[in-house]
């Protein structure tokens, strides 16, 4: 009995033994498996990689060549462009030495110029129709009172006021230096002004200047208040004001000797900041200064602006006959330093003389006037805002011309020059 059962126990443990043997046999087979698995992953892995490392080495190198072709095409651009200057800077050589540079044509078009004007400022009222030859009284009766079919019209004026609002109207940065009142006149002329977008700057006078124009046909008498003295000096004092700035300075009916020395003093300040100025000397300074005086100031101008009668005033010629044109050329060489001598001729129109033997004559178009108040002042400022865009001589003249005729034609000055539209050429 104990022999069978340790032959039955025997044959239990080979049995268990056997199943031991198969499944180290079936574990050696998972675990070769398995490592077969694994080198294939990593064999995947590294092809990967490879391929991954591949393609970011191409993808740099061509970012590489991508940049060499940029810097090159760069290289190119910038050798184009200096060849290009090179040819400009020759032309405009050539040019110059050949004298086809027009003196004030050279510059580019500015859009909005910066202009600052110095003068007065003045209402305009208009009175047309009457016959001006009653008697006075003290008290109201058909013998002093005159009744006219034509309505009163106050209008701007003044040689500063109306050369800034038109300059304004076109497009420039305009600044008005002036001698406006604390009163109802000066609020209507300061609330004409900033609508046209000029700056005002205003010395508070009391009053405003005043001016009653008796207006029968083509002629015309009037009653002049002329407000308090304006200050030349404060635009020198401006802030910013420089290089590529105009100003355009103007007399009007109260200046004196001292007046004229302030204004010297002033221009020589504004060229010395490379300010461009223009004068136009009205027909208020003769008689008051001495011609030496005024020349002194025609010496510091870029821009000379008047009509014969006033011109003929300061030039002193012994000639007894003299075109507008002639006198634009002898006003030019009592001008050293000047850009342009215009003569204004109403309704003839205008004449001018520049550096370099230019010089022309402009006819105004026929019109039937309604009045000329404002067409000198109209003249000015668009004359200053064609120059300071950048527009040759002639064609800054001729535009001058077509918006002081508008005003004419209009009879309400600088406000009626732009009815009917505006632009920096006077179309």
């Amino acid at each position: 009995k104990i022999s069978e059962a340790a032959q039955k126990k025997a044959s239990e443990v080979a049995y268990v033994e056997e199943h031991i043997h198969e499944v180290g046999e079936q574990v050696g087979e998972g675990v070769a498996i398995a490592r077969n698995g694994a080198s294939a992953a990593a064999n995947d892995a590294k092809k990967s990689a490879e391929a991954g490392v591949a393609k970011g080495l191409y993808t740099a190198k061509a970012a590489q060549q991508q940049a060499t072709e940029v810097a090159d095409l760069e290289a190119h651009i910038q050798k184009d462009q200096q060849a290009a200057a090179t040819i400009a800077l020759v032309t405009a050589n050539d040019a110059a030495s050949k004298g086809r540079v027009k003196v004030l044509g050279a510059a580019m078009h500015v859009s909005h110029p910066r202009v600052h004007v110095i003068g007065n400022s003045v209402v305009d009222v208009l009175v047309k129709g009457g016959s001006n030859r009653l008697e006075g009284s003290d008290s109201f009766s058909s013998d002093n009172v005159e009744m006219i079919s034509e309505p009163i019209i106050p209008v701007l004026g003044g040689s500063g006021a109306a050369s800034a609002y038109v300059l304004a109207k076109l497009g420039a940065q305009a600044r008005l230096y002036t001698n406006l009142g604390d009163d109802s006149f000066g609020a209507m002329l300061t609330g004409w002004l900033q609508d046209a977008g000029v700056k005002v700057v205003s010395s508070h006078a009391s009053a405003t200047a005043t001016h009653v124009i008796a207006i029968q046909g083509n002629r015309r008498t009037s009653s002049y208040y002329r407000g308090e003295k304006v200050n030349w000096q404060a635009a020198s004092a401006a802030p910013g004001i420089g290089e590529g700035d105009w100003c355009l300075i103007s007399g009007y009916g109260a200046v004196e000797q001292e007046d004229l020395a302030e204004i010297t003093a002033v221009t020589k300040t504004l060229t010395a900041c490379r300010c461009l100025v223009a004068f136009d000397p009205s027909p208020w300074f003769a008689g008051k200064v001495d011609r030496d005086s005024m020349l002194q100031l025609w010496a510091t101008l870029d821009l000379l602006t008047a009509t014969e009668e006033e011109l003929l005033q300061w030039v002193g010629t012994k000639k007894k006959k003299m075109s507008s044109e002639e006198l634009a050329k002898e006003c030019l060489l009592l001008c050293p330093r000047a850009r342009l001598v215009v003569v204004k001729r109403g309704a003839q129109g205008a004449s001018w003389a520049a550096p370099g033997a230019e010089s022309g004559s402009l006819s105004a178009l026929s019109c039937d006037a309604a009045n000329s108040v404002g067409a000198g002042d109209t003249f000015n400022g668009q004359l200053v805002y064609s120059l300071a865009s950048g527009l040759p001589a002639a064609a800054a003249v001729e535009a001058a011309v077509e918006r002081a005729t508008k005003a004419v034609r209009s009879g309400k000055g600088a406000i009626g020059a732009f009815e009917g539209g505006q632009d920096g050429r006077g179309g």
